[in-house]
């Protein structure tokens, strides 16, 4: 028993050494936060080369348009505690307007 624990270690040790353990990470609002309208730094920041954007706390919500995003890969969305993504007024004029919707060849996103 103790020697297959030791070789699955092992296994397991060789198994991760490619991972690349060192996510880029940005904030949202480094991308021109506004509280009239937050769609471009929102957008901006997903669209960065960054695996994690954290959308961080402003002063007042997060008003944002409709926000499509085509072919988005491997990226982490993390919303602060008590962060908001809010729907702009007249912003959403079509009955499939979303505040976030993945398209194309989109996976591996989380938020």
């Amino acid at each position: 028993m103790g020697a297959r624990i030791g070789l699955c270690f092992v296994v397991l040790l060789f198994g991760v050494r490619d991972l690349n353990l060192c996510a880029e990470i940005v904030k949202a609002s480094d991308f021109g936060w506004s509280e009239a309208d937050a769609t471009e730094a929102f957008q901006n920041a997903v669209l960065s080369s960054a695996d994690t954007v954290i959308v961080d706390l402003q002063s007042s919500d997060w008003l944002v348009a409709p926000n499509d995003f085509y072919d988005l890969r491997d990226k982490t969305i993390i919303f602060q505690p008590g962060v908001q993504l809010v729907a702009k007024p007249g912003a959403f004029t079509h009955n499939n307007d979303c505040l976030i919707r993945l398209d194309g060849d989109s996976g591996n996103v989380a938020y």
